[in-house]
């Protein structure tokens, strides 16, 4: 799987996808082409890249950096992002979300967390639970 082109053909797909989402006046849920070939591709990638190696994740529960960086290359992740700001990957920085909380759940409007800037530091008051990405975040 050439991954030079593969992005581009990723990203052009996702883009014509979103302009025809955003241009049309009704819900169609057949696959156009370029669904169609994305899908095609994602499979492909998902069989050749993460199924072989998926159980050695599952077992040592290492976060799959290799995986990540390789999808990321291929262009599935951040192709909304302009390019100029996408630096979790090249950086090595992964970034946790943290939503859920006790009394609110995933409800963001619910949310009673609160982050204050003292000096150079900041006090966060409150409680979350299930933070996606929590142990490998960097950033």
């Amino acid at each position: 799987m050439k991954c030079e082109k593969l992005l581009t053909d990723t990203v052009t797909m996702i883009r014509s996808i979103q302009l025809r989402r955003s241009s049309s006046r009704s819900l169609n849920f057949e696959f156009s082409s370029e669904h169609t070939q994305l899908r095609d591709v994602m499979r492909s990638f998902v069989k050749e890249k993460v199924i072989p190696v998926a159980a050695q994740y599952d077992k040592s529960m290492e976060f799959p950096w290799e995986i990540i960086k390789k999808a990321h290359s291929c262009g599935f992740l951040s192709t909304t992002i302009p390019q100029e700001y996408v630096t979790f990957i090249s950086y090595k920085k992964s970034h946790a979300y943290a939503v859920t909380e006790p009394g609110a759940g995933s409800d963001v409007a619910g949310i009673t967390t609160k982050c204050v800037k003292k000096g150079d530091e900041y006090i966060i008051n409150g409680s979350k639970m299930w933070i996606t990405n929590g142990g490998p975040a960097n950033w």
